[in-house]
């Protein structure tokens, strides 16, 4: 019970403790909740980034707002920015669908985020502590998340997407980001739902059935 107690008190603090400030970081995450149900309902590859990257712009603000304790979350959510650029761009452009943008934007994610960690401590690499480890958990889920945006099937992006969203839940969840651990949650749940949808149920129907619903969405 102490425990519920201390984790009540700590959310309450994280929400209601930094004054106006505080409130609208808040507010604007919430914000990027809202988007973010909306992202893997979209049928086609270029809506599902066109969401996605409004969702990113949306929670880059929100962490960096939230303090340095998230500044390295903000960071990785820039670079996941730039990165639906080069994947809108790719439908066009032969250099965009390049294979090397995976471990292009694999090595950003780890390099930027150690300069940001290492620029919050005066780049005393001496004061690396296991407290810092959290960071981990966004790290890796924007890696995972990397690989999943960057596949053409969106079946393999959902598969992918889902632990990528857990992880980041763990780190919304240490942070204090109350609307990014709802919008994780709300994330997987939400392909989970198009999992079912458009893998499962499609799966399971034959050619003369998939041919007669697709006639019925025509008309």
């Amino acid at each position: 019970m102490d425990f519920l107690i201390s984790v009540v008190d700590y959310y309450k603090q994280a929400f209601l403790g930094n004054g106006v400030w505080g409130a609208l970081a808040q507010g604007v995450g919430f914000l990027a909740l809202i988007v973010s149900f909306f992202i893997y309902q979209q049928k086609t590859m270029r809506r599902t980034l066109l969401f996605k990257m409004t969702d990113d712009a949306l929670w880059t603000i929100h962490f960096f707002m939230l303090g340095p304790a998230s500044y390295v979350a903000g960071c990785l959510n820039f670079i996941c920015m730039l990165r639906e650029l080069v994947l809108l761009a790719r439908a066009r452009y032969r250099w965009a669908a390049h294979f090397i943008w995976i471990p292009v934007f694999i090595a950003i994610n780890w390099i930027f985020s150690g300069i940001t960690v290492l620029s919050g401590i005066g780049w005393d690499i001496t004061q690396l502590s296991p407290a810092h480890a959290y960071n981990l958990f966004s790290i890796i889920g924007s890696t995972i998340a990397v690989v999943g945006l960057c596949v053409k099937s969106p079946r393999t992006m959902r598969m992918l997407m889902l632990p990528a969203q857990s992880l980041w839940m763990i780190y919304a969840a240490i942070v204090a980001s109350i609307p990014s651990m709802l919008s994780n949650g709300l994330m997987a749940f939400s392909i989970l739902i198009s999992i079912v949808r458009y893998d499962l149920l499609q799966s399971k129907k034959t050619p003369g059935e998939i041919a007669h619903s697709q006639s019925h969405r025509v008309k």
